[in-house]
C-alpha cells in the first residue's frame, strides 16, 4: 500500500511542475524551405512539459516524430493553428539521423532537445 501512494505522488508531483513550451512557426517557412527553428537556437524542455505549437505561416504543417519526443503530429492548420502534445520520452534532435521534421517537407527540421527531469 505504501509503495502504491508513494508512486501516485511522484506521479502527481511530476505533472504538477509540467510547463507548457510554446513554439510558434514562423510566417513564409514553407515558401523558404527552412526548419522551423535554428539549429542555434533548439526548443528545450523536460519530460512531461506539454508542447504547443502555433502555426503562422501560411501553409499547413504537421510534426512528424517516431513516437519520440511525443506522438506523431496531427494537422496544425494555416494562419494561427495550434497543435499541443505531452512531452512523453527524453530526446535529442542532434543526435539523431532523422530528428523531427515537418510530415510535408522532411527537408523541414524541427530542433527540439527534451532531458528528463532532475528530481
Amino acid at each position: 500500500m505504501y509503495l502504491l501512494i508513494s508512486k501516485i505522488c511522484f506521479l502527481f508531483l511530476s505533472f504538477a511542475q509540467a510547463k507548457e513550451i510554446h513554439f510558434s512557426i514562423p510566417d513564409g517557412t514553407a515558401e523558404m524551405l527552412q526548419d522551423w527553428n535554428s539549429q542555434t537556437e533548439p526548443v528545450l524542455a523536460d519530460v512531461g512539459d506539454v508542447l504547443i505549437i502555433q502555426n503562422n505561416d501560411s501553409h499547413p504543417h504537421q510534426l512528424h516524430t517516431d513516437g519520440r519526443p511525443c506522438d506523431h503530429g496531427d494537422l496544425i492548420k494555416p494562419n494561427g493553428g495550434i497543435w499541443r502534445c505531452t512531452l512523453n520520452k527524453a530526446y535529442d534532435a542532434f543526435s539523431e539521423r532523422e530528428p523531427t521534421r515537418d510530415h510535408f517537407n522532411y527537408d523541414l527540421k524541427f530542433w527540439i532537445v527534451v532531458k528528463e527531469k532532475q528530481q
